[in-house]
């Protein structure tokens, strides 16, 4: 580091003796400043303008401050000849040090390397200028600079197949979890394509990742439908075993109950029609749910068309005990006819339920 500062000091002090070096006069010229010294001559400014001045013309006092001014240019010359020599091996050494480690380098030590020097990504649109103002004096640093470039593709590139390679190993059911593990959102999600390019922004291959992802998302899609049909079949085929034993301990049970309802009631009391009534859920639900014979159809279709009219009954005789206003005694008197008819007509499709039973 203290090699470094003194070239760098030899440097400064270089250009600044002789970037703007003045003189009140020199010969003919006044307020006189050096610009450069070249093979022709040494080229100043002056109140007049710019000019290239020799010994020819001069007095033997500035020829003698000129010579001593030339004598201090050529030594400051040799120390920034040696310093620049320092710096150039300096440098060059550096970015040969780097070339031999980039093969084996991943992507994100390169970028941080690049912006602790440079100051800016590797893809930057200045970061050519601002390699070559860094390492002004390296020989190998467009060498360098197109390495650099180039590792950070092949890198990119390599990433971004090992993730594919990844993917396409592991169950379908976990390349979801994995891609939010490792971008923080998954495949399917709108922002991934923008969070791919923006963290392999140099890979060539981005768009082909996208594409097979897309295909194993499709895949993905087909495999979790397939199971969700393969799933609901599963739980209707459970179901119906559900209903139909459930149906089958309800065709039981209406046997159980239909025979004492029919030798121990009288037909068309309301202790009658009441438990008819009570007894169609079960009917209605054997019938949707069982698989019955001919007879056994027959059967249930004529207790279920009895029980329907039964409760038919009992609604209309709720709505004309509701009518308590005389001037809806007309709607009161409706509702009772239609109750005896209810009546009636429950009887008869009981007894031909009983008819159908003695069948079976």
């Amino acid at each position: 580091m203290k090699k470094i500062l003194v070239v760098l000091l030899a440097l400064t002090a270089f250009f600044s003796v002789y970037a703007g070096k003045k003189f009140r006069k020199i010969g003919r010229y006044k307020n006189v400043e050096i610009i450069k010294i070249t093979g022709k001559g040494i080229q100043i400014s002056h109140e007049d303008g710019i000019s290239v001045i020799t010994e020819r013309g001069l007095s033997a006092r500035d020829k003698k401050l000129l010579a001593s001014e030339l004598e201090q240019y050529f030594k400051l010359k040799n120390v920034r000849s040696v310093a620049v020599g320092r710096v150039r091996a300096k440098q060059t050494e550096e970015l040969a040090e780097l070339m031999k480690k980039l093969p084996t380098m991943p992507s994100t030590q390169i970028e941080v390397w690049v912006k602790n020097r440079c100051g800016v990504r590797p893809d930057d649109n200045e970061f050519w200028a601002k390699f070559k103002k860094v390492f002004e004096f390296a020989e190998n640093k467009s060498e360098c600079h197109k390495m650099i470039i180039a590792r950070m593709k092949a890198s990119h590139n390599e990433e971004i197949e090992k993730l594919l390679a990844k993917f396409k190993a592991i169950q379908l059911d976990q390349i979801l979890k994995e891609s939010k593990k490792i971008f923080g959102v998954d495949l399917k999600d709108v922002s991934f394509r923008t969070i791919l390019e923006n963290r392999y922004y140099m890979a060539e291959n981005c768009e082909q990742f996208i594409k097979e992802s897309e295909k194993l998302i499709a895949q993905y899609d087909r495999e979790m439908e397939r199971r969700r049909i393969e799933e609901e079949r599963r739980r209707q085929e459970e179901e119906r075993r559900r209903r139909a034993a459930l149906a089958e301990q309800y065709y039981r049970e209406v046997i159980r109950d239909f025979v004492p309802l029919a030798n121990n009631y009288s037909r068309g009391s309301d202790e009658f029609l009441r438990e008819l009534a009570s007894l169609n859920s079960k009917v209605r639900f054997v019938m949707l749910n069982a698989s019955l014979t001919n007879s056994q159809h027959t059967f249930f279709k004529e207790l279920f068309l009895s029980g329907c009219e039964a409760e038919y009954y009992w609604k209309c005789l709720n709505l004309a005990s509701g009518f308590s206003n005389i001037y809806a005694f007309g709607d009161s008197n409706r509702c009772l006819r239609e109750a005896r008819e209810k009546k009636e007509r429950a009887v008869n499709y009981f007894n031909a339920a009983v008819r159908a039973y003695n069948n079976l």
